[in-house]
């Protein structure tokens, strides 16, 4: 071990600078996550430094170092990580540096993110709005299983959810209850005959994914509101909810969209 004299270990500051194991930086995996650093050196010899991040995951004693994409570069002063490339859990994102002068000479700092769920964005129709008018001519579709978007992946996983759909009237003056679409006597398919069937699931897997409204089953120049209960099947804490307001016209009518 070699030392030079008037060469000192460099002091390291990190953003942000206050976590721990137990109470961790908190950013959902549809953020990007970035982390600075101010690096103070005191060495007559040589300023130079070298910088390494490593990342480890603390599923349990933050031992597993985590391999990086290949875009990620980890010899820095700051460190970032694009959004989605971390799984959920917590993470220690060390950063080690090293003076060149005499490398020995070590310090290192570090910081605990968890990775969060975002929030999942549920749409009971194209392009995400909460009211349409409809013909009364026209079958209604409720899809959230296709237009719902889950910020965290590329793509809805429809199967990782269950649906379950409700109705009311909508009057200004009175908000009737909300009734589940299974329900008998049902208020808002009240326009067809009890022999006729009002509504039916999609074909897709899980059927429930989506509903379809038939032709006339709503009355003419009636506003009708609709909500889909959503509960994630890996976690029934984690459940979501999707509103639709429908104002029934006479005539077929392309949609008319409020976001």
């Amino acid at each position: 071990m070699c030392f030079i004299l008037g060469c000192f270990s460099p002091i390291i500051t990190l953003f942000p600078s206050i976590s721990s194991l137990s109470a961790p930086v908190q950013l959902r995996r549809s953020e990007d996550l970035h982390i600075s650093s101010y690096i103070e050196v005191n060495c007559i010899a040589s300023l130079a430094v070298i910088t390494q991040w490593t990342v480890f995951n603390c599923t349990s004693t933050c031992s597993l170092q985590t391999k990086l994409d290949q875009s990620v570069i980890t010899t820095l002063n700051e460190l970032f990580i694009r959004a989605r490339t971390l799984v959920y859990g917590i993470y220690k994102l060390k950063l080690t540096v090293t003076m060149v002068a005499s490398t020995d000479l070590i310090s290192a700092a570090s910081v605990y993110v968890r990775i969060n769920p975002s929030n999942i964005i549920p749409n009971l129709v194209e392009f995400g709005t909460s009211m349409i008018s409809r013909g009364q001519s026209q079958d209604l579709t409720l899809n959230p299983g296709s237009f719902s978007v889950n910020p965290d992946e590329s793509t809805f996983n429809l199967s990782d959810w269950t649906y379950e759909y409700y109705c009311r009237t909508y009057d200004s003056n009175k908000l009737e209850a909300w009734q589940a679409f299974n329900q008998t006597n049902h208020s808002c398919f009240s326009n067809r005959s009890n022999i006729t069937v009002a509504w039916q699931y999609g074909s897709m897997v899980p059927s429930a994914s989506s509903v379809t409204i038939f032709v006339e089953s709503m009355a003419f120049n009636q506003t009708y509101q609709f909500v889909v209960h959503m509960v994630n099947c890996r976690d029934l804490t984690f459940r979501v909810k999707g509103f639709l307001m429908v104002k029934v016209v006479k005539t077929s009518s392309p949609k008319v969209a409020i976001a």
